[in-house]
């Protein structure tokens, strides 16, 4: 996936760099956003809840999300460069006793191309490099011998593909609503453990009440749609970029 993301994060940029010549009115923008994501594939959290006889588990498939991007168009091209926080999407068992929490933070560069540039509905439709640094959270009433931990973290690159309808509803201000879908997938998730004050590093490996796959790393993953409403100001650069 690494390999394939600087491959198409390469061929992006000499694509897209040649076609950034030339000016137009609306050429930079601030967009601010919220929306929800969809996960289509987290099934390792879901997958421990499920192993508890009383077990009363809400499966981790959305997540609200909010972000901001900065936008630069030079005619039918535009490139975003934006951040996204992925907020807590959580799984609880045991009676609601025990519980996990996933949250992740997105830090993305998508080129795209731009149909109907100068009218004030215009489509936009790009793909590009993300990278996802997520972190995950375990609360038993039994601590460590349930295998509580806070503050595991993973990340790695994916690619993300977006499509956009932006409406100019004032001159410098436009109405944007938008979707796409997302791959990323995240093997290695480690915590820190503090024993008599030295730290030790931990891998979060997946167990079950039979310990069939305790050699297993735990995974997180974060394939699926998403779909996202924001506004975008324009504004003109005295810095002349």
């Amino acid at each position: 996936m690494q390999k394939l993301t600087l491959t198409l994060t390469l061929l992006l940029i000499l694509t897209f760099s040649a076609a950034m010549a030339g000016d137009i009115y609306h050429q930079r923008a601030l967009e601010v956003r919220g929306g929800m994501s969809m996960y289509l594939f987290m099934d390792d959290p879901v997958d421990w809840a499920q192993q508890f006889p009383s077990s009363v588990s809400d499966k981790m498939e959305f997540a609200a999300d909010a972000g901001l991007s900065i936008l630069y168009k030079s005619h039918n091209f535009v490139w975003n460069i934006g951040y996204n926080h992925l907020f807590a999407s959580r799984t609880t068992f045991g009676d609601g006793d025990y519980e996990e929490v996933v949250e992740a933070n997105e830090f993305f560069i998508v080129p795209g191309f731009i149909l109907f540039p100068d009218s004030k509905l215009n489509f936009s439709i790009g793909a590009g490099p993300t990278l996802m640094m997520a972190s995950l959270d375990r609360n038993s009433p039994m601590g460590g011998n349930m295998g509580e931990f806070y503050g595991a973290t993973g990340r790695n690159m994916g690619v993300l593909a977006l499509a956009n309808i932006e409406y100019l509803y004032k001159p410098n201000l436009a109405l944007k609503v938008g979707g796409g879908f997302r791959t990323v997938f995240i093997d290695d998730i480690n915590f820190v453990k503090t024993v008599d004050n030295q730290d030790y590093s931990y891998t979060v490996m997946w167990t079950n009440s039979s310990g069939a796959e305790s050699n297993r790393s735990y995974e997180l993953d974060f394939t699926g749609l998403f779909i996202e409403f924001g506004l975008r100001w324009y504004f003109q650069s005295k810095a002349k970029w």
